[in-house]
């Protein structure tokens, strides 16, 4: 995986995910490792179709689709996989 440098432009919502009984410390993991720009490209890049093959990384990828920079939240996502 290539390292894309942080550009807010391109970083997830800044909304939180929904808490079930006590999943906050994982959901801040998830919302830690979502914003690196460069797993979001990596998960919706060229090998995407490895991942929604994975059990649990097809997850991921479905996360990033869901929380990728569009119109909705006023950021840039031109410069994402599609």
């Amino acid at each position: 995986m290539d390292l894309i440098k942080y550009n807010p432009k391109n970083a997830i919502s800044p909304n939180g995910f929904n808490n079930i009984g006590h999943t906050c410390y994982f959901n801040s993991m998830l919302q830690a490792i979502m914003s690196c720009t460069s797993v979001g490209h990596e998960l919706l890049g060229e090998r995407r179709a490895q991942y929604e093959a994975h059990p649990f990384a097809k997850h991921l990828v479905a996360l990033a689709l869901a929380t990728r920079p569009d119109e909705k939240t006023g950021t840039d996502s031109s410069e994402w996989p599609k």
